[in-house]
């Protein structure tokens, strides 16, 4: 297939403390999400399909609330 890193999106999260800022991005090839009902809704992400090493797979999951 040529071209096929164009079809890569990426996700990223960055959150940030008093001293420090975290930043861990990921390349991902598919996302099934869910817009909010309203505007101060939370998103919901059935299955994102990513791509990336172990700790940054480790550092988004424990990021995302169950």
């Amino acid at each position: 297939m040529q071209n096929a890193h164009e079809r890569f999106g990426s996700l990223e999260f960055i959150k940030r403390t008093k001293d420090t800022t975290t930043r861990v991005r990921v390349s991902h090839d598919r996302a099934v999400l869910e817009t909010p009902k309203d505007e101060r809704g939370q998103a919901s992400a059935h299955l994102i399909s990513m791509i990336a090493g172990d700790s940054e797979i480790g550092a988004l999951w424990a990021a995302i609330p169950m």
